[in-house]
């Protein structure tokens, strides 16, 4: 299921609109503030609460909390497969300190856990449409799962739920994702302080420029007998493993 949504903060008392994206119903809120997170107009615990319809959900920022409304200057309606769809060059996307944790995570979990997520998609058993992003932990225990018709949605629901429970940054904790690695997807785990991310498809150019800088370990074409490692190999304990 796809529907538009009206995103919205609300500074000092005054209503403005930053967004129109196309999404599945659910978990707006957590949408919202991993949305807002991503895009550097917030940071965890500036937040005290939403209002939120069916077709509009509004962010109440803390009073005196500075905001940046040019972070979000955007020219078209946000749609569900583009992330930063509308900005009006690459000067304006937030930049990410690089993550720090050294921990890694051994090829054979990412390769039993690509087969887990098939059976712990509920939406996609019954739509065959959304996209998933996953938290696990390095044993490969589920930690969260949020979907949506939207890859950059998915992953966005999951940070929004994290920011509203104080949980940022999860150096603890690695990212799969069933979409292809999008510079945008990279560049949210980055800022999230995760340190691998695994996708099922191809990364782009972009994407590997991000997560090399970053200091993220990205994986793509991840199967249950195979995957591809894109940067920084060591935290798979291997060492240019394709």
């Amino acid at each position: 299921m796809e529907d538009p949504l009206e995103l919205a903060i609300c500074v000092d008392g005054v209503d403005h609109q930053v967004a129109l994206t196309m999404r599945t119903p659910g978990d707006d809120e957590a949408l919202l503030a991993g949305f807002l997170f991503s895009e550097g107009v917030i940071e965890q615990g500036q937040l005290h609460g939403f209002r939120h319809t069916p077709q509009r959900c509004t962010a109440l920022i803390k009073e005196g909390t500075p905001v940046d409304l040019s972070a979000l200057q955007r020219n078209v309606t946000t749609n569900s497969s583009c992330g930063i769809c509308g900005r009006p060059d690459a000067s304006s996307l937030r930049p990410a300190k690089p993550v720090t944790a050294d921990w890694g995570v051994p090829p054979e979990i990412l390769m039993r856990t690509a087969e887990s997520l098939d059976q712990a998609q509920a939406g996609f058993k019954v739509t065959g449409g959304l996209h998933a992003a996953a938290l696990w932990d390095v044993s490969g225990q589920l930690l969260m799962l949020r979907e949506d018709v939207g890859r950059h949605n998915a992953v966005d629901k999951l940070l929004g739920h994290l920011i509203l429970n104080h949980a940022l940054p999860i150096s603890q904790a690695w990212l799969m994702v069933s979409a292809r690695a999008s510079y945008e997807l990279v560049q949210k785990a980055v800022l999230a302080g995760i340190p691998v991310m695994a996708a099922f498809g191809a990364p782009s150019s972009l994407a590997i420029e991000t997560a090399e800088h970053g200091r993220l370990t990205l994986v793509g074409f991840l199967s249950p007998r195979s995957f591809n490692v894109y940067t920084h190999p060591k935290r798979l304990h291997v060492d240019g493993f394709k």
